[in-house]
């Protein structure tokens, strides 16, 4: 009787024995446990992710569900903000010890290291931080363009204390490298190219982040190193925008753009005067069939062009140009047609026009005008003859 029970307890250990083999087995091969995962940064623009990676061994999919876990990560961060996720990626033929620990395949699997062929698309990554500790970057955008100019600014976004890649490992990672992307939704990643059109199309943005850079950057005495013409490099850049409006150019396509870029080129202020006055001169002909003739006198009334004592006084003529077109066009329709659109006043004392900072008095003939510049005054007289419109400015 001790016997039977003997042989019963044995085959009882022996079943539950191999049951426990059989669960093992399928839990360390259906569902591999992802390893310890740090957030390092995240916000409106993506984020830093880093795991802690196996000093000898790592069970067969572990790194795969690792990164599937990260992914899950950036695409919860940038849903936050109604954004996509987004990282830069490169296709790598060798690897070596910075190489990352697995790849996306043309079809979009991810595959660990170790198979047969090993080579692949790598995601944005860095072992350059943390021992052990691989960093991973993620950008949140609508769209690619707007991801692009994120990336132009990764070093100020993700602070090389916590996204860093040595000179020697570039070879080896995506770095700044920004030609091929992968998009994420669902854990379902989707290759796509960076085309040179989406390069055109953030030209303008990235020249303004440019601009701001080197405006930033001080000599040993705290003084602007880039060139000081682009002081206010705001008001140029909007009135740019302002002027290939004028011209007829449609927001956002590649023509405006390339309008834009063109005139803030234009760093001189004498130019700047010169161009909006084309401006004006060109929209009185198409829309008012009106010719306007432009002068510049000094004090002594002597005319004035390009020089280098006037720079001041051009960037005031630019300014009343940029800021009270309109109301010039109406002055110079009130001398032609003899209508007072523009609102002067026929007696001694002058009045503020409602809108705009210039003030306008008809005295025979003639309409005077006096406009606040950016720092000074700047007095205009305009008058017919013949079927020509002169208007004739000079400092005040």
């Amino acid at each position: 009787m001790c016997f039977k029970k003997n042989i019963k307890l044995k085959f009882f250990n022996i079943n539950f024995l191999l049951k426990f083999l059989l669960i093992l087995f399928f839990t360390n091969n259906v569902y591999a446990k992802p390893f310890k995962i740090k957030i390092i940064s995240e916000s409106k623009d993506g984020g830093i992710y880093s795991y802690n990676m196996p000093k000898i061994y790592a069970k067969k999919g572990r790194f795969i569900e690792t990164f599937n876990k990260i992914n899950n990560l950036s695409q919860k961060n940038c849903s936050n903000y109604s954004k996509e996720s987004f990282f830069f990626t490169k296709y790598i033929k060798t690897k070596n010890s910075t190489t990352s620990s697995f790849f996306i395949e043309d079809g979009a699997n991810i595959k660990e290291r170790g198979g047969d062929p090993d080579v692949g698309y790598i995601p944005d990554h860095s072992y350059d931080v943390k021992l052990f500790w691989p960093h991973f970057r993620f950008y949140c955008g609508a769209n690619i363009e707007e991801v692009l100019i994120k990336h132009s600014l990764r070093n100020k976004i993700f602070s090389k204390k916590i996204f860093f890649v040595a000179q020697n490992n570039l070879s080896s990672t995506v770095g700044d490298n920004n030609d091929e992307y992968f998009i994420t939704s669902n854990n379902i990643f989707s290759l796509k190219k960076v085309t040179q059109k989406n390069r055109d199309n953030i030209k303008l943005a990235l020249k303004e982040i440019n601009q701001d850079k080197s405006s930033s950057i001080k000599d040993k005495y705290g003084f602007p190193k880039s060139n000081l013409a682009y002081a206010n490099y705001a008001n140029v850049i909007s009135m740019s925008k302002k002027n290939c409006e004028d011209l007829g150019f449609k927001t956002n396509t590649n023509k405006f753009t390339n309008c834009v870029l063109e005139l803030t080129k234009i760093s001189d202020n004498f130019e700047m005067a010169k161009y909006q006055e084309g401006v004006l001169k060109e929209k009185a002909i198409k829309k008012e069939n009106l010719d306007i003739k432009f002068t510049y006198q000094d004090k002594s009334g002597s005319n004035i062009n390009k020089e280098s004592k006037w720079t001041s006084f051009w960037k005031e003529v630019a300014w009343i140009f940029y800021e009270y077109g309109d109301d010039i066009l109406k002055v110079a329709l009130d001398v032609k047609h003899g209508t007072n659109l523009s609102g002067y006043n026929t007696s001694s004392q002058q009045v503020s026009n409602n809108k705009l900072r210039c003030v306008n008095q008809k005295i025979g003939n003639v309409i005077h005008q006096h406009c606040n510049g950016n720092n000074s005054r700047v007095y205009c007289s305009y008058q017919q003859i013949g079927n020509v419109i002169h208007r004739n400015c000079r400092s005040k």
